[in-house]
């Protein structure tokens, strides 16, 4: 399955389509027709019709890449993001220049950079943290809870309820990392 490339504020006629009748169904979609108009015709094209706005539509028998008019297409709608958001988040924008112009799309890009971002966060290594753990231990490890003992283990010392800090590398902030490049990878 061809993308079907379109830029913005440009209508395209697409033939040899075979819609699906959820595919049908979302080109009706009012929240869709405000971004971009797809309309099934008789003979069993379609035309699109793109507006303003950027990024992919998938589709069951076609995807459909709405490019930005701007001058350097993705790769600028992202700078323009990194001043907007005035975080200069994106310090690796400019190695992107060699990418070609086909073949990507801004969720391309995207994925590519967090990628980019991950590998430097793991070359200068994983951030660790402490992070709380209570659980049973067979002596103690940090700090005895006796209450919890007393209801739960009266009597018993094979096991001790123990509460400690673990210096670990499987922190929150390492886990929305990995999270995210795990949907990266699968678009």
């Amino acid at each position: 399955m061809t993308p079907v490339v379109v830029d913005e504020y440009q209508t395209v006629k697409v033939s040899g389509l075979n819609p699906s009748g959820s595919d049908r169904e979302l080109s009706e979609s009012e929240e869709l027709n405000k971004r971009i108009k797809l309309r099934w015709l008789p003979d069993g094209a379609l035309e699109v019709t793109a507006t303003s706005h950027v990024g992919v539509v998938a589709l069951d028998c076609v995807t459909i890449h709405v490019r930005p008019k701007l001058a350097g297409r993705e790769l600028s709608v992202l700078r323009m993001l990194d001043y907007a958001s005035g975080l200069s988040a994106l310090r690796y924008v400019d190695r992107l220049r060699h990418l070609p112009d086909v073949g990507h799309n801004l969720r391309d890009l995207i994925c590519l950079l967090l990628a980019i971002e991950c590998e430097a966060l793991l070359r200068g290594g994983l951030r660790r943290d402490y992070v709380h753990r209570e659980e049973l231990l067979p002596a103690v490890r940090g700090r005895l809870l006796a209450d919890r003992q007393m209801l739960r283990r009266f009597g018993r010392l094979d096991r001790l309820e123990c509460r400690f800090d673990e210096f670990e590398a499987d922190i929150l902030d390492n886990q929305v990392c990995a999270a995210a490049l795990q949907v990266a990878a699968q678009r």
